[in-house]
């Protein structure tokens, strides 16, 4: 069954400017609609897709060209790989990084102290200073990681 009321969520605008969802929200930012009867959630914007350009085929992930994730614009929304996704967020350099990583460890100060101690310190002991594992911390040393520093 289809929610007839899907298209009411959303807030229009001119054809180039972003639709703004007007439901629930995931704790992600975006979009979330319910499917009824199942009371199952997908988000709006996939849905915005699906019901302009048909079913998704698995594993696709439907991107915004746009960068909004409330954004329902069929105009604003692409098909694309996992990989197609983060190839658009580095283009856009949106791309977390550094202390902005979700999993980040260390601030760009540490990062440089290590560096510094280099000079004076073997890899492994800088490793074991920071509570780090000898093979992160030596593609920190080596610039593999931590780059823009």
């Amino acid at each position: 069954m289809v929610h007839k009321d899907f298209w009411k969520l959303v807030e229009y605008g001119l054809p180039a400017e972003c639709w703004n969802w007007k439901g629930r929200k995931s704790e992600k930012g975006y979009g979330r609609y319910g499917l009824p009867p199942s009371r199952k959630y997908i988000y709006a914007h996939r849905e915005a897709y699906r019901r302009t350009f048909g079913e998704i085929d698995e594993g696709l992930h439907i991107c915004h060209s746009c960068d909004n994730p409330l954004c329902c614009n069929p105009r604003h929304l692409f098909a694309g790989t996992n990989l197609d996704n983060i190839l658009d967020c580095v283009k856009k350099g949106r791309k977390a990084r550094g202390e902005k990583h979700w999993n980040c460890r260390l601030s760009e100060r540490e990062v440089s102290e290590m560096r510094g101690l280099l000079r004076s310190l073997s890899k492994a002991k800088i490793a074991r200073l920071y509570g780090l594992s000898r093979s992160y911390a030596c593609r920190i040393l080596n610039n593999k990681k931590w780059k823009h520093i």
